[in-house]
């Protein structure tokens, strides 16, 4: 009985490592993908090519680092040094006041391998749902970890991809749980807070760490201004320990990761995972190349395992373990990969035919994530996986994934119930905006109740998000004074 238990447990766990490689491996776009494959084979010498296939050369690692070092120089807003670390001196020869002595280092690891950030949100053990929003945020976050992704877009998106109306404090408390992952300050939404976290990370018996803290939390302008001298008198430090507390602060990672994504792919155009076509009043799908299976395991891995200079079972076992099985492994991951891609797309060519039939937004149907898992039989966080930051090429243009993704809104007319979708909705709010009374703006609550006349079912902090995501500012900051003259 408990050996059973224990091969069910051992099968349980392989499983679950497999579900994690497959949710790494459909989350990469093609381009991404296919340096992956690169690296494969250069790992394991029995991987190669199908007949017939090749992979793009990947960039010299010369001109790659020409490239980031350009986009940090154009970027960032603040210098660091080869390590990675703030250069305060080259910010300002005199930022520092000299003293002598050193403050304690603390070094943040910066290899992205060195984190599995999805064993990490598997490990939290939380509820099916809050799992998947905690990897959409997490998709969310740029090259260098951080979530610049403001709150009511992401808000927004989790509306339409998952059918749920959080507010902010809903928000708030799952970007914390991404900010509790390592390594620390993943997930920060600006340097102070990237800084502030990691200091908050420290062992508390790190000299200074308090000191560290309060200047970040309470004196970040006045550090950036160098009002050192204005610091001291408001904390009644000394000078050299305001000095220790700086130096501390200065052994941080202004970045929390150093590259989340590749930088090289996503600095290229964008490149189309899917292509959609038609003929006849019918769609057809293609896969980008590199979405495809283009390896399979080398007919030379049989003859090494007879090799005669494997004189031992030892070695023959080394070899079948290391090349044979993981091959063969990832073979299969691929192949799984590249159906999870094609049926995920089919189903959603399927609920949006329309649109691809003649390009026209208006055609969207209400679709969210759900929709696609009853179709495809994949679960909520697979499909969620595939959709972001992919793309599909149509006969009208190339389209984010996530634009075809749209929640439905409740509307009753000549009390007829049915469903529109954000982006019709979102031109009828423009239109309300556009033809009112420019010297006596509505309000988000007499805009809620016009919508509600015109049989939309929606709450007034509905209407105050889709307002700001069409960048339209409150009531009195539309209001004008004076009629403008014809």
């Amino acid at each position: 009985m408990a050996t059973k238990q224990k091969q069910t447990l051992q099968l349980s766990q392989q499983h679950n490592i497999a579900q994690i490689e497959l949710m790494k491996y459909v989350q990469m776009p093609a381009l991404e993908f296919e340096a992956h494959l690169q690296t494969l084979l250069i790992e394991n010498p029995y991987l190669e090519l199908k007949p017939n296939e090749q992979l793009t050369a990947p960039p010299s690692s010369s001109d790659s680092e020409n490239e980031l070092n350009d986009d940090l120089s154009k970027e960032s807003l603040y210098e660091v040094d080869d390590e990675g670390k703030f250069d305060w001196d080259k910010n300002d020869p005199n930022f520092l006041p000299e003293f002598e002595g050193e403050a304690p280092v603390f070094n943040i690891q910066n290899a992205e391998d060195q984190y599995d950030f999805s064993h990490q949100i598997q490990s939290l053990n939380l509820d099916t749902t809050k799992t998947q929003l905690i990897e959409f945020i997490f998709e969310n976050l740029e090259e260098d970890g951080y979530l610049k992704t403001p709150t009511v877009t992401l808000m927004n998106d989790i509306s339409i991809q998952f059918g749920l109306d959080l507010n902010s404090t809903d928000l708030e408390l799952l970007i914390n749980i991404i900010q509790s992952l390592d390594p620390p300050g993943i997930g920060a939404r600006s340097l102070q807070e990237c800084l502030s976290i990691q200091l908050q990370r420290l062992p508390e018996s790190t000299p200074y760490k308090n000191i560290a803290i309060q200047l970040i939390n309470d004196y970040f302008t006045e550090i950036s201004k160098h009002n050192y001298n204005a610091i001291c008198n408001a904390l009644t430090l000394k000078m050299e320990d305001l000095n220790l507390g700086l130096n501390l602060i200065s052994n941080l990672k202004p970045r929390p990761i150093e590259y989340l994504h590749n930088k090289e792919i996503k600095k290229q155009n964008i490149i189309p995972d899917f292509f959609v076509t038609s003929e006849n009043d019918q769609l057809f799908l293609s896969l980008h190349p590199n979405n495809e299976c283009k390896i399979q395991l080398s007919p030379e891995i049989e003859k090494s395992l007879h090799d005669t200079k494997l004189k031992t079972k030892k070695d023959a076992q080394y070899f079948y373990k290391n090349y044979l099985e993981s091959g063969q492994y990832l073979v299969k991951l691929i192949e799984l990969r590249q159906k999870t891609l094609t049926n995920t797309m089919k189903a959603i060519m399927q609920k949006q035919k329309p649109f691809f039939l003649n390009g026209d937004p208006d055609s969207l149907k209400p679709m969210l994530l759900k929709d696609i898992e009853k179709l495809t039989g994949f679960d909520e966080s697979t499909i969620s996986r595939v959709v972001n930051s992919k793309y599909v090429q149509t006969e009208f243009g190339i389209y984010k994934l996530k634009f075809l993704f749209n929640k439905a809104i409740q509307i009753t007319q000549s009390h007829k119930t049915g469903t529109v979708t954000k982006l019709q909705l979102l031109k009828v709010i423009q239109n309300i905006i556009d033809t009112e009374d420019k010297l006596n703006p509505l309000n988000d609550k007499q805009m809620v109740e016009i919508l509600n006349q015109k049989g939309f079912d929606i709450k007034q902090r509905m209407v105050v998000n889709y307002r700001k995501e069409l960048n339209i500012p409150q009531a009195s900051e539309r209001k004008q004074n004076t009629p403008h003259n014809l």
